[in-house]
């Protein structure tokens, strides 16, 4: 409703206001447009959320290229390149990764320093409440709601992890028939029924799940917001396990500022803006430090890849034992070639002049590119151009390589050979 105020011109007012407001003009005009919902009255947008790894692929995840060489000059590391997006259904379970090892060794340090489990809570809004909010109201009525209720109940602080939706109930009895009830998410992000879109298996239901301490927490429950405890996380292993499941089907933001950006918060205690944050490093020694970073990778080598984790990997160079760690970036294989000493250390003279021909096909790479960019007068060349130039490369260096040295090696981390 709009409200108009017409005001005659004079010097001053005059007398009293209600004889100024008989001597002016009030005019009330009824809107024309529908009712509109309160993000929409604010003049924003409803809010479009996403899941993880369910957007598109990137033009050129899963590409190959050589990317390292051993010292030795006979070994040759090819990996596929990634885009790293959340939403990417090649590149997600990078990120996923990624994010479980901070997340559980934030909430593992906490934990030890203060000799107490964290325990996991579900914080909930009525989902008819939320079907209209921007992410405003999401931030306010269901965060910082839940993160007050949750610290009169005795929670000093944790990590937050956004869900805006949930599986229709119907598509679980249909993924259970077809005995995929061990991993509902991956199940939606792989169409497991066919429905053509991930969107098909679920429904709105905007609830977060923290990580929180101390384990103690009494149900609070009321008409629109529910707070309940459905799990203490007794050691290292339920820690990283039960923030893998949580991630895997976290929702990303899908407009603004933050677009393709997760919804993770934390808070309280752990959270590191506040006065009084938790501080690993001051709580835990550098030695207890970098044990849990130890400890927290073979738990999430052992989950992603069974019981023998990395063992069938190849971490090491074929050839001469080096570990993959030490190897040198392709892009800097023309410095080495300008040191003495580093040439003097190469095996053979036939090694020495497959790397100088290499050197050579990366110099020619570094000069098409940059003339690219010149052309088109950009920073950047699109995906497309990268994984042709790449292409183009490959090839070349392959067959050059192993025209001089028939002993050259190739490898990826799955295996001997040139992956395909």
């Amino acid at each position: 409703m709009s409200l108009e105020l017409s005001i005659p011109k004079q010097d001053g007012f005059g007398g009293t206001h209600s004889n100024w407001i008989r001597g002016n003009s009030l005019k009330f005009t009824s809107p024309k447009t529908k009712h509109k919902t309160q993000a929409e009255a604010e003049g924003k947008k409803k809010s479009d959320f996403g899941l993880i790894g369910c957007g598109e692929k990137g033009s050129y995840c899963g590409v190959n290229r050589m990317n390292k060489l051993c010292n030795c000059g006979e070994s040759f590391m090819f990996s596929p390149l990634s885009c790293k997006r959340i939403e990417c259904p090649e590149c997600s379970s990078y990120w996923m990764i990624k994010k479980t090892k901070r997340i559980a060794f934030r909430i593992e340090s906490y934990a030890r320093s203060r000799n107490e489990r964290p325990h996991a809570i579900v914080i909930s809004v009525n989902p008819q409440d939320g079907k209209d909010w921007a992410w405003k109201e999401f931030r306010m009525s269901l965060f910082r709601r839940g993160y007050r209720r949750a610290k009169a109940l005795g929670v000093n602080g944790g990590c937050a992890i956004f869900h805006a939706f949930r599986i229709k109930k119907n598509i679980k009895t249909e993924l259970r028939k077809k005995g995929l009830k061990n991993n509902y998410w991956k199940a939606v992000r792989d169409d497991a029924l066919g429905l053509g879109s991930w969107k098909e298996y679920v429904q709105f239901g905007p609830h977060q799940h923290s990580i929180g301490f101390p384990s103690f927490l009494k149900e609070h429950k009321s008409t629109d917001f529910l707070i309940k405890k459905y799990a203490t996380l007794k050691n290292l292993e339920s820690v990283v396990r039960h923030v893998l499941y949580l991630i895997g089907h976290s929702t990303i933001y899908k407009e603004g500022v933050n677009k393709g950006k997760d919804t993770i918060k934390w808070w309280g205690d752990l959270n590191k803006r506040t006065k009084h944050a938790f501080n690993e490093e001051v709580e835990l020694s550098d030695e207890d430090r970098e044990k849990l970073k130890i400890d927290i990778e073979d738990v999430v080598d052992k989950i992603m890849n069974g019981e023998e984790g990395k063992s069938n990997e190849i971490t090491k160079c074929p050839k001469c034992g080096l570990g993959i760690d030490h190897f040198f970036k392709i892009e800097e294989l023309n410095t080495l070639l300008r040191n003495k000493d580093w040439r003097n250390g190469v095996a053979s003279k036939e090694n020495l002049k497959a790397l100088d021909k290499l050197g050579e096909l990366l110099s020619i790479k570094a000069d098409i590119r940059k003339r690219r960019l010149k052309k088109k007068k950009t920073k950047k060349l699109s995906p497309k151009e990268e994984v042709e130039l790449n292409n183009i490369f490959l090839d070349e260096a392959v067959e050059c390589l192993k025209n001089i040295n028939h002993n050259i090696i190739f490898f990826s981390r799955k295996g001997i050979g040139i992956p395909q």
